[in-house]
């Protein structure tokens, strides 16, 4: 029988790209390289307006310069070039007395950018203008044009998220099992559950769902199918069974855990690096994130037991200190010195230490606090300027990280 060419399964769209969206993801046109992409002329003026730009901004606007260039080396961009997912890509600069309302200002680069939705919109396509501008997706509206957010780069909701912990159920001899052999296969495990509100005394109501898969290093509530309310044990999956947690008796600097979550966090943070290289702690304030980071980091540098790590690095990454920290006084360190006071007070309180010493600039005067200084145990680093060192032997610390830009 002859061979047959395979069809494309889907419809292309096209898609209008506002300049939000390019300086936000220099490579977003390529999330929609299956369909004809579009983006207006006016889109080059701003590009090149923010070039110049310092930072973020500058950096992302200069990147889509040179993505554009690349293009135009395989065709003729106001025809339209070919993208690797089999849609294509031009630049528009026809439509430029397509009806919008008057009172809006044709001067206006957004104006400009609707005026080519609604051009392309009478030439029988069905446009889709893709920006993060709110204001500018309800114009679209107006003119009876579909816009959508940008959101390749947005993160889950938080029910959607992976939390690194489930409930599960098992049978009565599978716990008894587990805690006479340390050993818990996933065939044992009749359902995961999940939590579905609380009931008219306040307690959790869970409901089953089917038990698939796990994810190495994911940590497991492990209840009695029989008796939900008797919690009988906790695990990690190690990639092949659940077995229990090798250190739940361990004291971190003297530290112990309150909760489950905590008792998670603390087998994670001193599991050895080649087992659990990244720890990402997620949760409320006050739930002891950077409490017990400092905590474990001073126990792998100063404790007892076998580590590597010869000292602790703390980076915490806020807008004043890429924007702002010029106009603070003093050097680096006194230019993010009240930026991580939270670092002093959680030392403070793991040391046990100057609770009458006076504070100076936010920084506790101790002497042992700052003796963990002066002789390199800790050290702090704005965010800003990781960028190109070396860094090795070190418990390194992101305080604060859903702070962090994309780049």
């Amino acid at each position: 029988m002859p061979e047959t060419k395979k069809q494309n399964t889907y419809i292309q769209k096209t898609y209008v790209l506002d300049t939000d969206v390019l300086m936000t993801s220099p490579y977003s046109l390529y999330a929609f390289d299956e369909h004809n992409v579009y983006i207006a002329d006016i889109t080059l003026e701003e590009l090149d307006a923010n070039k110049i730009k310092p930072g973020e901004a500058g950096a992302n606007a200069r990147e889509v310069i040179r993505i554009l260039d690349g293009l135009r080396e395989t065709g003729n961009l106001m025809d339209g070039v070919a993208l690797p997912g089999g849609g294509t890509f031009r630049i528009e600069v026809n439509h430029l007395d397509a009806a919008i309302p008057e009172s809006w200002d044709s001067s206006k680069p957004d104006n400009r950018i609707l005026r080519v939705c609604a051009g392309l919109k009478c030439d029988g396509k069905t446009p889709i203008l893709v920006s993060n501008d709110i204001a500018m997706r309800i114009k679209a509206d107006l003119i009876r044009v579909k816009a959508e957010e940008y959101k390749t780069e947005q993160v889950f909701k938080p029910s959607e998220q992976y939390k690194g912990r489930s409930v599960i159920a098992v049978s009565e001899n599978a716990i008894n099992s587990f805690y006479k052999d340390g050993v818990l296969d996933l065939k044992e495990i009749m359902y995961r559950l999940m939590a579905d509100g609380k009931d008219d005394f306040g307690n959790l109501v869970f409901k089953q769902e089917e038990f698939t898969c796990a994810e190495t290093n994911e940590f497991f509530t492990i209840q009695n199918i029989s008796n939900p309310k008797n919690s009988a044990a906790i695990g990690r999956f190690d990639g092949e069974n659940v077995v229990p947690l090798r250190f739940d008796k361990m004291r971190p600097y003297g530290v112990k855990p309150r909760n489950v979550a905590q008792r998670f966090a603390q087998e994670s943070l001193m599991t050895h690096i080649d087992t659990a290289p990244l720890v990402i702690l997620k949760g409320p304030a006050g739930t002891a994130k950077t409490f017990y980071s400092l905590a474990a980091g001073l126990e792998h540098v100063l404790g007892k037991n076998e580590s590597d790590m010869k000292r602790i690095l703390v980076a915490r990454p806020n807008i004043l200190m890429d924007e702002e920290i010029g106009f603070l006084k003093g050097g680096e360190k006194d230019k993010i010195g009240p930026l991580i006071r939270p670092i002093y007070d959680n030392l403070e309180v793991l040391t046990k230490t100057g609770r009458g010493d006076e504070y100076k600039d936010g920084a506790p005067t101790s002497s042992y606090v700052q003796d963990l200084f002066d002789r390199g145990v800790i050290d702090m680093q704005a965010l800003g300027y990781m960028r190109g060192r070396s860094i090795s032997d070190t418990w390194v610390i992101i305080d604060e990280a859903q702070n962090m830009t994309p780049t």
